[in-house]
Parts: structure tokens; sequence; C-alpha cells
């Protein structure tokens, strides 16, 4: 038989070479275990998502047209399609323009032709000229999101060029009537989107595209709504 040893000391009794910890020590350790390994689970989802953006933050254009002149009329992004500079972005951020001017992450300028619109859709195609192969995207697919996953949207809000918010898918197939065009199957989510966020990416935590960053909902009788934000789904965009 081993030996019985008492430690009042520490507050510990050995019997037979097992060490029987107080429960209130055990807590304590189970406490700095458990806290250990949320750190580290947190510290996982951090470099996930950084990851993440940095995989399609390339492929996200500033978009900035005109009406006549040097006068600004409208801020939007968009998501470069191809690498011979083919661009998705909503036909309202185009709508009426004279002029567009696409800037790449980079901080280079082209000018952009419109290939094609639909306003019912409110997607557009818009298309560059560079001697250069551009960045694309990988797409995800948006038939297959699940209510609480990470979304995490890139764009350009109020001249803030690739801005990152993230947060979560907050519902999904919600149809909206907005402006004169009805929405529909539109991805919800509550990472904050502004004007200038609209043709940008939404994104998961993979760094694939998801969706088209379209528009906040402020509501009509309570104006001051929040965490209303809404995507066309990759798939659709695409079609």
């Amino acid at each position: 038989m081993g030996r019985k040893i008492e430690i009042t000391a520490a507050n510990c009794r050995i019997l037979r070479y097992n060490c029987i910890l107080p429960k209130n020590i055990k807590f304590l350790i189970l406490f700095i275990l458990l806290s250990i390994q949320q750190a580290f689970s947190l510290i996982s989802t951090e470099v996930q998502i950084i990851e993440a953006i940095k995989k399609v933050r390339d492929a996200v254009v500033s978009i900035n047209t005109y009406s006549y002149g040097e006068e600004i009329q409208g801020i939007g992004s968009g998501v470069i399609l191809t690498h011979d500079g083919y661009i998705l972005t909503n036909a309202h951020v185009i709508k009426k323009a004279r002029n567009i001017i696409i800037m790449l992450s980079s901080g280079e300028k082209y000018p952009a032709n419109l290939i094609k619109a639909s306003a019912d859709q409110d997607l557009a195609i818009l298309k560059i000229n560079s001697n250069k192969s551009l960045p694309i995207p990988q797409f995800g697919d948006s038939d297959k999101l699940q209510l609480g996953q990470i979304a995490i949207a890139i764009g350009n809000p109020m001249h803030f060029e690739w801005t990152v918010t993230s947060g979560v898918v907050s519902a999904l197939g919600r149809k909206i009537n907005y402006k004169g065009i009805t929405y529909e199957n539109l991805i919800q989510t509550d990472a904050a989107i502004n004007p200038g966020n609209s043709g940008g990416a939404l994104i998961n935590s993979a760094g694939e595209v998801i969706g088209i960053n379209t528009l906040v909902y402020t509501g009509s009788v309570y104006t001051h709504a929040q965490g209303l934000s809404f995507a066309i789904p990759i798939k659709a965009a695409l079609k």
C-alpha cells in the first residue's frame, strides 16, 4: 500500500499518491483552463476573419460617378468578376451617371463603360481596360447560408475606402419594397452598410463572396432603425 500524506498548508490530501483537491480549487483550475481555451478560440476566429478579408479586399473597387464636370454625383463599390476588368455593382450606384471612375485597392483609377444594367434587379455590369490581370474573388454558395454564420461587408462607405464591418447572417429570403424596387430573397445581416457600400462584397469566413451589399433599411415610420442591412445573394446576382 502507498503512503498516506496530509499536506494541510496546501489544503491538499494525498492518498495512495492521488491528490484530491478541494472543490473550490478544482473549479478555479477548470475556470482557468476554459478561459485559456476560449482565448485560443477567439484568436483562431480573428485570424480566420483576417485571412478571409485578405482574400477578397483587392477584388473590391471604389466607384465614383459624375454628372457634369468634376462634380461627384454618387459613390459606391463593386466586385471584380473577371481578370480582364468586368465589374459587378448595383444599378442604383451608376444611375444617371455621365462618367464612371473605378479606383482599385492599389489606388489606380480607370474610366468605366456601362455594359448592361437591370433596374428591376438593381444590378449592373461595368468594364474597365487595364494592361494587367486583375484580382478576382472566390464565390460561395449563397443557397447554403445558415443563420448566425459570420458575414463581413467590404466597401467604400462615405468615401472611407475599403472599410470592413462584420456581423452575422440575421435572416434569409427577405422581401423588401424600397425606392420603387421590389427586392426578393435578400440576405439580412447586422454588418454595417452605409451609403457607398452598395455594390460591395458580403463575404463569409472562408473569404468567399456570398452577396452584393445593396441597402440599409431605416424604416418608414421608425426612421432610426439600425442593424438592418441587406445584400443580394451572389447566386442570384451572377445569373
